[in-house]
């Protein structure tokens, strides 16, 4: 006759209220109850609740259109011009009204040559305005520049070879041995490898004995294990 040795399960002390964990070692309450320690305590739903399924936590959650709140599940206030959202348990404003911070739902009031955005809950303007706190103001656009949508700045951007100056855009003046960043700072313009930059020049730099250009090849540093030493390398 085969024999088999005792379940694990049947050694265990199972509370009441509880069963076998089918896939792991120890055991689970039962739908409807939840542990508490070593014991399986009944759940006591309040109204508007349903059992999770799950004998961790509370072991119930709120219906759809109810928060739970002090161990209770009340109706989600939904205030005007607003609709309970997919989760059901707070609410958002409807497209064109915004919330004001206080369960409240204002219209958006959109200023001329101003839409709505996407997702509808703000404003913006129309290209050649720019915008402000209540209004959109047309853009004036300085000769070499472009228009460009912003809620901040001039709303414009000079073309590619100009920089801003005093609300202008002047001509990069490029030295021999340089060539235009496309940046709005530094001057638009860097010097090639090998040259390093004066206010208005690009300088040839003299590479001293014993040292090479850097990174940047914009300077030289000191092959090793030489150090600088004013403008020479030595090994001190």
């Amino acid at each position: 006759m085969l024999m088999f040795a005792p379940s694990a399960y049947a050694q265990e002390n199972i509370p009441d209220n509880a069963q076998p964990n089918e896939y792991n070692a120890g055991w689970e309450c039962k739908s409807g109850f939840r542990k508490d320690k070593e014991s399986c305590l009944a759940i006591v739903l309040p109204a508007d609740a349903y059992l999770s399924g799950y004998s961790y936590n509370k072991g119930w959650v709120c219906r759809h259109g109810f928060a739970e709140k002090d161990d209770a599940c009340h109706p989600v206030a939904i205030p005007a011009n607003a609709y309970l959202d997919s989760y059901g348990k707070r609410w958002s404003c409807n497209r064109g009204y915004e919330d004001n911070g206080n369960d409240v739902c204002d219209l958006i009031v959109v200023p001329e040559n101003g839409y709505l955005t996407k997702t509808g809950n703000g404003w913006d303007c129309k290209p050649l305005f720019k915008k402000t706190d209540t209004s959109c103001v047309l853009i004036t656009v300085p000769e070499n520049a472009f228009a460009v949508p912003a809620s901040y700045g001039s709303g414009w951007k000079c073309h590619y070879g100009y920089l801003e100056a005093d609300g202008r855009c002047d001509q990069i003046r490029v030295p021999k041995h340089g060539f235009l960043t496309g940046d709005s700072y530094n001057y638009g313009w860097r010097c090639e490898r090998g040259y390093k930059r004066s206010p208005s020049a690009c300088i040839e730099i003299v590479i001293p004995e014993n040292a090479h250009l850097n990174y940047s090849g914009n300077e030289w540093e000191c092959d090793r294990p030489y150090r600088k030493n004013g403008s020479s390398c030595s090994v001190n």
